[in-house]
């Protein structure tokens, strides 16, 4: 029975080395030849390759400090299986992978996306303590017979992401 596991994770490892290889940049930042020959001199177009080749590998190393790979994984393990996956890149960095149950997406007929809504379950002791005040939630309620938090009683938190004409809307 793990016969399909095996192959899905075998799948999934082979495209992300052939997306992020490991030390080795997965992208490489050059100049068109009607760019290059606008500098004149050999010193100018070597600075440029310099700061071009400085920007490729700070990209690589903050792939590789942030947990993008563990990410990206997931991803393209959602991919393979179900052909869908909703990635969100937190600014303080990391990602976050949904899976399709998670999240549901209305789009136009040319396919940009209008709507997003998303569904998490996280602990009640995450939550801020103004939302604590306005949604009645309290850590007691949550703690089961031992104290600590029992894995059933998530809080569920629903975000919502709306196209406006010039940026996004989110709230939750």
């Amino acid at each position: 029975q793990s016969f399909g596991a095996q192959g899905v994770n075998s799948l999934t490892a082979k495209l992300l080395m052939a997306t992020l290889p490991p030390n080795a940049p997965m992208f490489r930042y050059e100049i068109d030849d009607a760019t290059l020959a606008k500098f004149q001199k050999e010193e100018e177009r070597s600075k440029v390759e310099y700061a071009l080749g400085k920007r490729e590998r700070s990209i690589g190393t903050e792939i590789e400090t942030t947990a993008v790979r563990v990410g990206a994984y997931e991803a393209l393990r959602h991919l393979l299986v179900g052909g869908n996956a909703l990635v969100y890149l937190p600014d303080d960095g990391g990602i976050k992978v949904f899976r399709l149950d998670r999240y549901v997406v209305k789009r136009d007929a040319a396919g940009n996306v209008l709507h997003i809504i998303v569904k998490e379950n996280i602990s009640p002791k995450l939550l801020p303590d103004e939302v604590k005040k306005v949604s009645n939630v309290k850590d007691e309620d949550y703690e089961n017979n031992a104290g600590n938090l029992s894995d059933t009683k998530d809080v569920e938190i629903y975000t919502c992401i709306e196209r406006t004409s010039k940026n996004w809307k989110v709230y939750q």
